[in-house]
């Protein structure tokens, strides 16, 4: 009943997003999304989301995507990591990302989130030619409380976690006792288990 609760309610949110934009307006000052209406809520969730750029002015579009984030209804953004400048990952011949971790509390559902996500991500002109590939901005789920989902559309834990430093990095600041529901390993065993090869691959720059 609960599950098909929160479909219903995700269908509503689409439609409103997607097909009836005159209904979920989306406006758009000094570079923040304010989403004006709200999915059906549902009790508050500790979350972590990761953030990269590695195109256009990188940091402002982190930060832009920060406060896009806060104008969403039913998301509060509670700690943001330090930000990290790291070598690409998966495919090497692109410029340097920025990177950043932060928690939120939040009372939309994980399917909900990536819907926010990707209108976040499309505002500040992301295009999906390569996977992997360069982009102004980049925002993945990486935790939603406890949970463990396995869709098509939406994995979480995030599969990549505990091989990616850029991740692993910037959570063990904010989050270091947060465990991993299947590794049952907490962020800071997973962040010093990486490669000397990965662990090389970030430097820390301080400042949100």
């Amino acid at each position: 009943m609960q599950r098909d609760f929160l479909a219903i309610s995700v269908l509503i949110l689409r439609y409103f997003i997607c097909v009836n934009p005159c209904l979920w307006q989306v406006g758009v000052q000094e570079q923040n999304i304010i989403l004006v209406g709200r999915a059906m809520s549902q009790m508050k969730k500790i979350a972590y989301l990761s953030l990269g750029a590695n195109l256009g002015d990188r940091l402002n579009n982190i930060r832009s995507a920060l406060a896009a984030l806060e104008k969403v209804p039913g998301i509060k953004i509670s700690k943001i990591s330090s930000i990290y400048e790291t070598k690409p990952w998966g495919v090497k011949n692109q410029p340097d990302f920025l990177n950043t971790v932060a928690e939120i509390e939040t009372e939309l559902s994980p399917e909900e989130l990536l819907i926010v996500f990707q209108r976040i991500e499309t505002h500040l002109n992301r295009h999906r030619s390569t996977k992997w590939g360069p982009r102004t901005i980049d925002l993945d789920l990486l935790f939603y409380a406890d949970e463990v989902i396995n869709e098509k559309e939406l994995k979480i834990p995030h599969p990549e976690i505990p091989r990616r430093a850029f991740v692993l990095a910037p959570l063990s600041e904010i989050a270091p006792d947060l465990i991993h529901p299947t590794l049952q390993k907490n962020i800071c065993e997973l962040f010093h288990s990486l490669n000397n090869s990965e662990m090389k691959t970030f430097k820390k720059l301080g400042g949100k």
